[in-house]
């Protein structure tokens, strides 16, 4: 049967602002099936009203209603105050699932929105604009092409929204966009609160994909007692935000595990677990960080200082040309030089290729003709104070030869940690994004310990790396020797691959981190089953993280009343 809808609204409720609709109850309607015109969607895909539409209304209810197949928007809610939305269920819709726009005092309580921007993939799960003292509480939200919940104001309302997102559950959103999250505050949305949601799984296929993203102008936000489990590459990210609070919150990292503090943050008894990626930040010089827990198991934890590098793709026919070479920071931006290769991308120049040499490295005759590349950056996008970094590439056409030289740095700090990703190291990763869970990550420590973290720990084939470690006046030298013929075919890799060198400098000092944090297991009872209480004798009691209870998120009945 062919089904052609001609309308994009069942139900249209409209009063006006003189004489606004009020005291209206819809109960347990399921409206199914609308169209939508096509065009230009622009964010949100906000443009288009919905199967139910409610304008210009006072205190009414939507209560047990189920929509689907809206070509646009499920509910569309607009200039309503004193307004709830209840035990819905609206799911596989063109545009949002729900959006509300402007009003005080609504509320959007246990509802389940999934399946939303199946035509404008710019939809949202639940979308609300320029709502004050208002309440999203207890929805289900997954399956969406772009963010789960968004919550806004006006760029130029100065008036603080009061708002609360509290005990949702969002999972597998950013599906088909980026720059957006499970949750996603911007404009000028003060003095809201973000407390008690589970937020899970966004994606990992989009670049700037967020677990918790308060994005620019945003101020005076606290998020609370949230739980991030691995969203995509970023668990929390503040851009251009002010004098916001993330406390008690526990982040996940997944692939990205970047983690981004805005100004004036205040960065409180939080715990950020990330044995199976590591740990990075990027931290605005005026946050303010204390009594948080950090575990990273056997992978590196970043704080401010650390000096790294990635390294863009080999193109194909590497054997015959030598790779290009850029400068990543760990925002994300770049630095360095501009010169553009006939494909577009950025280039440093090629490698000199150079006759196998006699034994594992070349000779210092060919170090000095070696492509050398720029200074490392820190996380300010400049080099180090203080440390000064010489690396150099040399390839004979199946195997690269790297030599990193890196002078100045603390000698205070101790470099007797037992995890080698803790000590200076030079490490070289080869992934499919450098940003993601890599094929290939090699570690040299400065006191010449080696670590290979690869899929081919277990295989028959054994790859016959070399490596040299050495100290030099002021500083210390590494040197690797890596096989590529033999690492991209082991690993069947073609010229999308991406390699990338990291300079690491040991950061064991507490003074490093934020005063009374801790790096330790929490202790959590079953992490690997998403059980995150803690056991009696978790460290994090003692610095007062009140304990984390997933079951409170999410839908709490499936009444239709």
């Amino acid at each position: 049967m062919i089904e052609a809808p001609l309308t994009m609204t069942l139900l249209r409720i409209e009063g006006t602002r003189e004489k606004p609709v009020r005291d209206m109850v819809l109960r347990g309607l399921t409206f199914d099936l609308t169209n939508v015109s096509l065009g230009a969607s622009g964010w949100g895909a906000l443009g288009f009203d919905g199967a139910v539409s409610v304008k210009q209304a006072d205190d009414c209810r939507l209560i047990g209603l189920t929509v689907l197949r809206a070509g646009g928007q499920g509910i569309s809610i607009k200039n309503t105050s004193d307004t709830i939305v209840k035990n819905c269920h609206v799911h596989h819709t063109g545009a949002c699932g729900i959006l509300y726009g402007t009003g005080e005092r609504n509320r959007l309580e246990n509802n389940e929105v999934h399946d939303v921007g199946l035509v404008y993939p710019s939809g949202i799960g639940i979308c609300a604009n320029c709502l004050k003292h208002s309440r999203i509480s207890h929805n289900d939200v997954h399956d969406c092409t772009y963010c789960g919940i968004a919550l806004g104001n006006r760029m130029t309302d100065q008036t603080p929204a009061c708002n609360i997102i509290e005990y949702n559950r969002v999972r597998n959103v950013m599906n088909s966009l980026d720059d957006g999250g499970c949750v996603y505050l911007y404009g000028r949305e003060r003095f809201t609160r973000v407390i008690g949601n589970v937020l899970k799984d966004s994606s990992a296929l989009q670049r700037w994909t967020v677990g918790l993203y308060l994005d620019e102008l945003v101020e005076d936000i606290t998020c609370e007692g949230n739980v991030i489990i691995r969203p995509g590459y970023f668990p929390l990210h503040m851009n251009i935000t002010q004098d916001c609070t993330i406390r008690n919150n526990l982040f996940v990292c997944g692939p990205g595990k970047l983690l981004t503090f805005g100004e004036g943050c205040r960065f409180q008894r939080n715990i950020i677990y990330g044995p199976e990626t590591g740990i990075n930040f990027r931290v605005a010089s005026s946050a303010r960080i204390a009594d948080n827990l950090y575990f990273a198991g056997e992978m590196p934890v970043f704080p401010i200082g650390v000096v790294w590098r990635g390294i863009r793709a080999f193109p194909k026919g590497f054997l015959a040309e030598a790779p290009r070479f850029d400068t990543i920071m760990v925002d994300g931006g770049h630095s360095g030089p501009t010169k553009t290769s006939a494909d577009g991308s950025r280039s440093l120049g090629a490698a000199t290729l150079i006759r196998t040499p006699v034994g594992d490295f070349p000779d210092e005759a060919s170090w000095e003709n070696a492509l050398t590349l720029p200074d490392m950056v820190g996380p300010t996008g400049k080099p180090d104070p203080g440390i000064s970094t010489d690396s150099r590439l040399l390839t004979d056409g199946r195997r690269l030869y790297l030599r990193v030289t890196c002078l100045g740095g603390d000698k205070k700090v101790d470099q007797s940690a037992t995890v080698i990703w803790q000590r200076d190291h030079v490490e070289l990763f080869l992934k499919p994004n450098v940003r993601q869970e890599g094929a290939l990550q090699i570690g040299l420590a400065r006191d010449g310990d080696m670590k290979v973290v690869n899929p081919l720990e277990n295989s028959e084939h054994k790859v016959s790396w070399a490596h040299r470690m050495e100290e030099v006046p002021k500083g210390w030298r590494a040197m690797l020797n890596v096989p590529l013929e033999e690492v991209t075919a082991l690993l069947n890799l073609d010229a999308t691959a991406e390699w990338g060198i990291l300079v690491g400098r040991a950061d064991n000092r507490r003074e490093k981190f934020g005063i009374g944090d801790i790096v330790a297991d929490p202790g959590f009872v079953a992490p690997e089953k998403g059980d995150f209480r803690f056991q009696p004798d978790s460290p994090a009691i003692a610095l007062g993280i009140k304990p984390f209870d997933t079951k409170k998120a999410g839908r709490i009945s499936h009444e239709t009343k």
